[in-house]
């Protein structure tokens, strides 16, 4: 049986995907409606996979939680001095 490589490092490409299933007004939804998650990244997980990207669903799970962070962290940072912005090319939209 030949078993998947699964990848920690995530491309652009993936994460643009990540992001595309992510933010749709559906999964949001799905979100906000389930306290239990795993169902949904593991849906987020199969649709990389259809793309022909290779993470799971606990790789998508911390991949989302470290953006979400990391966003906060540039949202707060950026609230508090205009000197030194930090940007993101991921979300730099207004919210």
């Amino acid at each position: 049986m030949e078993s998947k490589k699964i990848y920690d490092k995530w491309t652009d490409p993936e994460v643009q995907a990540l992001l595309a299933f992510y933010g749709a007004e559906e999964v949001q939804r799905r979100f906000e409606s389930s306290r239990r998650n795993e169902k949904i990244f593991q849906d987020m997980a199969d649709y990389l996979e259809s793309l022909g990207f290779q993470h799971n669903a606990k790789q998508c799970r911390e991949k989302i939680k470290k953006m979400k962070q990391d966003y906060r962290r540039r949202k707060d940072h950026n609230n508090k001095s205009d000197s030194d912005r930090r940007t993101s090319k991921w979300y730099d939209r207004p919210d």
